[in-house]
């Protein structure tokens, strides 16, 4: 049984963890904002690929990478994350690679769409 000091050291240093991960996303959602506008939250926590799902068949199941990794962002995706847009292109890539999405040159569509 741990003695009443150390539940305390250990309540402490979680909420130290806690307020270092807090900063961490009030940065990431600065930053963002400071890039892209004022960011929502419609995609926070979302895994990416589902999040690339919804967008592209809100947009007619293609467009442009570009275009779909602003709206990611501007959606809250990155929200919090390291390495948040490189997270976004490896999972695009990915996901071309494994068939879930296509790709061709500057477009990303989802499968039954046709890219030109």
């Amino acid at each position: 049984m741990m003695e009443p000091e150390d539940v305390i050291k250990a309540k402490i240093e979680d909420l130290e963890r806690r307020i270092v991960e807090q900063k961490a996303q009030l940065n990431s959602l600065l930053l963002t904002k400071q890039k892209y506008g004022e960011p929502t939250l419609k995609f926070y926590g979302w895994v990416p690929i589902k999040a690339v799902e919804q967008v592209l068949g809100e947009h007619g199941g293609r467009m442009k990478r570009g275009e779909l990794v602003d709206i990611l962002v501007q959606g809250g995706l990155t929200t919090g994350k390291k390495r948040s847009l490189a997270n976004i292109r490896i999972s695009l890539d990915l996901n071309i690679k494994n068939g879930r999405l296509k790709g061709s040159g500057a477009y990303v569509s989802l499968p039954k769409y046709q890219l030109r």
